[in-house]
Formats: structure tokens, C-alpha cells, sequence
């Protein structure tokens, strides 16, 4: 050891101008999932019994509104961040997930109120509640009960595509992961509208049987 002491070797993949560029992936995967869930509290999902048209068209006409909501709140949000200076390493990726996890959360988010009405508001505001996704302190540094949820959630995803956009550093395949799973999530929730509306004509009829 005194021989031949060890040398202490650092590599530096990234580097990070502040603490508010570090935090900026929690911050921008927060507040979009906070837009989506008030557009949703507000924009009706609810198909009323007298409607016309047909169950495709009509959820048609949804998921179109949500995906233009969704586009243009993940452009907005987007572009005034780079306005009031966030540094970004990679701004097609920074677009690119903004939007992905905008599209994630938003039909994730209309497939929670088609099934279960206002009661699948709440629910997002769980998975809300849920989401520290490590992106204030590590995951192994939290609670159990938030450690154990996070794979779950999309917002870590979200973090994790954020993080390589605006500072880079990242592994490729987490990365890689990070994106397929939001596909996944947005893809998953697009093909359960069908059912959840077929859920919430079930409960609309219970209801009014009541």
C-alpha cells in the first residue's frame, strides 16, 4: 500500500451549470402531469345517452382534443424554459420527450376518467402524489412505500429522458428503456379506451338504476 499507493482515477460524464438545471427534469415532468390533470378535471369525458354518433367516432373526438392539448402545452412549456435560460445539451431530444411524456400522461390520464369518471382524477393525482421518481434525491434515499413505486410510474421515465436531454451523462440503454416504456404507457392506454367506455356506460347504468 505504501509501495504502490492507489490513485484515486475520476471520470466526468456530464456537468450541471446549477442546482436549477439539475432540477429542471423533476420540475418540467411535474408540471406537465399537473396541466394534463387539470385539463382533464375540466374537458368532458362523460358520453351522454343521447349522442349520435358512434362509440369510435366519439372517443375519436376525444383523444384528438387531448392529443393537440398535449402537443401544444409540451411546445409551450418547453420553449419558455430555453427562454428563461435553461441550458439544454440536446434540444431534439428535450422536445421530444416533452412531448412523449405529454402524449403518455395525457392518455393515461383520459383512460383513468373514462373508466372510473371523476374518481379516475383522483387517481392520477395519486400517482401524482406517488412520483418522487428520484428526481429531488436519490430513490434509495426515500421512503420504501415511494422507492418501491417508482418503476411504476411514468414520471420517472419522463426524468430519466429529461436529465440526458438538458445535461446528458445518462447510460444509452436507460435511455432507450426510458422512451420505450412512455410508448408503452400512451400505446396501452390508447387501446383500453374502448373498454373504459364500455366501464363507464356500466356505471352510468347503475346509477341510474339506483
Amino acid at each position: 500500500m505504501f509501495a504502490a499507493p492507489s490513485k484515486d482515477v475520476q471520470k466526468k460524464y456530464t456537468s450541471v451549470k446549477n442546482y436549477g438545471a439539475a432540477l429542471a427534469p423533476y420540475v418540467l415532468a411535474l408540471a406537465m402531469f399537473v396541466a394534463i390533470i387539470i385539463f382533464n378535471f375540466a374537458y368532458p369525458m362523460k358520453r351522454k345517452d343521447d349522442d349520435d354518433s358512434t362509440v369510435i367516432s366519439w372517443l375519436g373526438g376525444k383523444i384528438l382534443v387531448g392529443t393537440l392539448v398535449a402537443i401544444a402545452a409540451a411546445l409551450v412549456e418547453a420553449t419558455l424554459m430555453l427562454i428563461v435560460g435553461l441550458p439544454v445539451a440536446h434540444i431534439f431530444g428535450y422536445y421530444a420527450m416533452t412531448i412523449l411524456f405529454a402524449l403518455s400522461a395525457m392518455y393515461l390520464t383520459q383512460v383513468l376518467n373514462l373508466a372510473f369518471n371523476r374518481v379516475g382524477i383522483f387517481i392520477a393525482l395519486g400517482l401524482l402524489t406517488l412520483s418522487g421518481s428520484g428526481g429531488l434525491f436519490p430513490a434509495q434515499t426515500i421512503s420504501p412505500l415511494y422507492e418501491s413505486t417508482q418503476k411504476f410510474l411514468p414520471m420517472t421515465y419522463a426524468i430519466n429522458g429529461y436529465r440526458e436531454a438538458i445535461s446528458g451523462g445518462i447510460a444509452g440503454g436507460t435511455v432507450v428503456s426510458s422512451v420505450f416504456v412512455l410508448i408503452v404507457v400512451a400505446l396501452l392506454s390508447l387501446l383500453l379506451m374502448i373498454p373504459a367506455v364500455g366501464l363507464q356506460s356500466k356505471w352510468n347504468h347503475t346509477s341510474a338504476n339506483d
